[in-house]
């Protein structure tokens, strides 16, 4: 396992990690359970304007006002989709937890930036056995700040909350790309191929994401295959960096 920095210190870093897709294998089983909240609910037929404005990155409250749906129907579902994410499986994809826990212990902090809801989240982080990698307090989601991907105040927070002055972005979708253009950060996505619109874990929105935030290409752009890929991107980029770079 790599593990030598030269001329990075990681005490330095901040790891700004998404969960679905990134940490766990839960995008398809995501998609079924939404496809089957709309149906409960009756909005079936408007499911490509709700896909397309969750892959745009709209507000979720946003994207419900506009099909009219009341505070009363939204809260409902609320309950109801915490319900099903929480009973479905979600395993973590391979080398996740224990690259996680050995960059954690070689200084750097690692935050989470998700879309889910925060109940569900503590429930995945208690799960998988991360709640010593995951401060709840580097910790951004749906209902605990009002910012969404790639809005770049979502780095700002955590490099308020936790004084580290560099940062780093790990996903697997054009919002992570467009989060670290917006803030000059490097990122590291995970892409089954070369290209990154295709494979076993293709987001159902993806298709919406690329129209709206571009590709996966830049000089600070690092694509990986799997966890090892994503360690060692890390550990380089941290090298390459050394005093420089990084910053938000």
């Amino acid at each position: 396992m790599a593990g030598i920095i030269e001329g990075g210190r990681p005490e330095e870093w901040l790891i700004i990690t998404d969960l679905d897709g990134t940490i766990i294998d839960s995008e398809a089983s995501n998609f079924l359970i939404l496809k089957q909240l709309l149906d409960e609910f009756g909005l079936a037929d408007k499911s490509v304007l709700i896909l397309k404005g969750l892959g745009e990155g709209k507000d979720f409250d946003d994207i419900m006002r506009t099909v009219k749906l009341t505070k009363e129907t939204k809260e409902r579902m609320a309950r109801r989709m915490e319900s099903l994410l929480t009973q479905a499986p979600t395993p973590s994809l391979p080398g996740a937890i224990e690259h996680l826990k050995y960059l954690r212990g070689l200084g750097f902090l690692c935050c989470l930036a998700t879309d889910n809801m925060s109940r569900f989240v503590a429930h995945v982080v208690g799960r998988l056995g991360l709640g010593d990698v995951f401060d709840e307090n580097n910790i951004l989601t749906c209902d605990s700040f009002a910012a969404r991907k790639p809005s770049p105040e979502i780095i700002k927070e955590f490099t308020q909350r936790t004084g580290r002055t560099k940062a780093l972005i790990v996903g697997n979708s054009p919002k992570e790309v467009a989060l670290a253009r917006g803030a000059n950060c490097p990122v590291v996505i995970i892409s089954p191929e070369e290209g990154g619109k295709s494979g076993p874990r293709k987001k159902q929105t993806i298709d919406y994401e690329w129209s709206a935030f571009g590709d996966f290409t830049g000089k600070d752009i690092h694509l990986v295959h799997d966890w090892d890929g994503v360690r060692d991107a890390i550990l380089s980029i941290v090298s390459a960096n050394g005093e420089d770079g990084g910053a938000p």
